[in-house]
């Protein structure tokens, strides 16, 4: 029962971390809320539209999927488990989650 609670849990945090992620939609609708305002000529409302259009343009240039669980290494996935318990901001699990995370090799 344990080990199905644990694999329940990493996955909500994964789910829940992929859906936390910025869109380009997002930024979208913020700006045509700033636009559609009724001082959308204020100059705060413009800045803010234009702001959210080049972030909406900057996300879909470098979109980035992360990946599944089982595509991460042994490493990578020890770092999730330290950080998705319930007392991961405990010092032993945030030393734990620091040591797989300096295993892991770096990218590029």
């Amino acid at each position: 029962m344990n080990k199905i609670s644990s694999f329940l849990a990493i996955a909500f945090f994964i789910s829940a971390g992929v859906n936390a992620a910025e869109s380009s939609g997002t930024h979208q609708q913020a700006a045509t809320a700033h636009q559609m305002m009724n001082n959308s000529d204020a100059p705060a409302h413009q800045k803010m539209a234009q702001a959210h259009e080049i972030q909406a343009y900057n996300s879909k240039s470098r979109q980035t999927i992360a990946p599944s669980f089982s595509q991460m290494n042994e490493h990578e996935q020890a770092m999730v488990v330290h950080q998705s318990m319930n007392n991961s901001h405990s010092y032993s699990h945030e030393l734990q989650a620091e040591k797989h995370r300096e295993r892991i090799p770096t990218q590029g």
